[in-house]
């Protein structure tokens, strides 16, 4: 059915509440193919964005954290205090497992 949709790993683990790293990990198990996709076509999500189908959608979790930083700089802490903030806050980026001074400074210059 995946290959049908033209659905991703990440995708899959969206529908399926599941990770990227379990699909992989049962789509090799059981010897099912990996889609072939022309990366150049599918549109790549910024922060605040998620991509479904195709299509670039708001991910409303990562909205809250964009106007958490907002505020933050709003009452006057720097990009370097919202770093250490957000990632004491525990809230996820989109890639890796903490917050980087360059990433916050260029979401919130959008």
């Amino acid at each position: 059915m995946y290959e049908e949709r033209g659905l991703s790993p990440p995708q899959i683990a969206d529908l399926t509440f599941s990770s990227k790293k379990t699909i992989l990990k049962y789509l090799g198990q059981f010897n099912i193919p990996l889609r072939k996709v022309d990366q150049s076509a599918i549109p790549q999500a910024i922060y605040g964005m998620k991509t479904i189908n195709g299509r670039i959608l708001p991910n409303k979790k990562e909205q809250r954290t964009i106007e958490k930083m907002k505020k933050l700089r709003d009452e006057g802490y720097s990009y370097r205090q919202i770093v250490e903030i957000v990632n004491a806050l525990g809230l996820p980026p989109k890639h890796g497992r903490k917050w980087h001074l360059k990433v916050v400074f260029k979401i919130l210059k959008r």
